[in-house]
């Protein structure tokens, strides 16, 4: 009878930008058989683990793969990443979540000026113009 996996280890975020982030961990310890995939949810530190809707807030990526670039987030927030290892005997064994990893996504600067232009050009000075 086969048991669940070891919780991943070392959950840590890189390349965090203001919507997205790159979450890494290593595989569990003990696999307890062959893993499947791994789950990565995603949470902003405000939330409950009760309260999170895990079908939106979770990507599904293949056993052999320990990293996830994770989109559709808000700038400026506060988010928690979680990992578990998933392993199948007839029904999937869910390992308990290894994390949390703890991030803020970046401010989001404001986009590039628009028609920029210059004129009354002079040794000294240029007057420049553009649309936001």
């Amino acid at each position: 009878n086969q048991s669940a996996p070891s919780p991943p280890r070392d959950v840590k975020v890189r390349n965090v930008l203001s919507r997205q982030v790159t979450t890494v961990w290593s595989p569990p310890t003990l696999a307890n058989g062959q893993l499947a995939k791994y789950r990565v949810f995603v949470m902003t530190s405000t939330s409950s683990v009760s309260n999170v809707d895990l079908r939106k807030g979770n990507r599904t990526m293949s056993g052999s793969e320990t990293s996830a670039i994770i989109t559709g987030l808000a700038p400026n927030t506060r988010y928690e990443v979680w990992v578990a290892a998933i392993n199948v005997e007839g029904h999937e064994l869910i390992s308990k979540l290894g994390g949390p990893s703890t991030f803020t996504t970046n401010v989001e600067g404001s986009s590039p000026p628009r028609n920029v232009t210059y004129f009354n050009v002079t040794l000294r000075s240029v007057v420049v113009q553009w649309l936001r």
